[in-house]
């Protein structure tokens, strides 16, 4: 019975943010922290992200590491900067 109910909590997909947080951290020029970052697998989630652009259709944040360009989704946002 305990099965169904960690079923249930893995399909969970929100995120802390929504994609006006993104879009108002952009504007601001405030860095994001994400636990994965698309072909990144060596990412370091402590290292700061800039963020370039947010389709707010797909919920997936463009950013920059080191001039490269690499794809976030929204529910793998940790944290935004202060």
């Amino acid at each position: 019975m305990d099965l169904k109910y960690l079923k249930l909590f893995e399909e969970f997909t929100e995120g802390k943010f929504s994609s006006e947080d993104i879009d108002r951290s952009r504007k601001e020029g405030k860095k994001i922290f994400a636990t994965i970052v698309k072909n990144l697998p060596d990412n370091d989630p402590k290292q700061p992200l800039n963020v370039v652009s947010i389709d707010k259709d797909t919920n997936e944040i463009t950013v920059t590491i080191d001039n490269n360009i690499y794809y976030v989704d929204l529910k793998n946002v940790e944290e935004i900067e202060r």
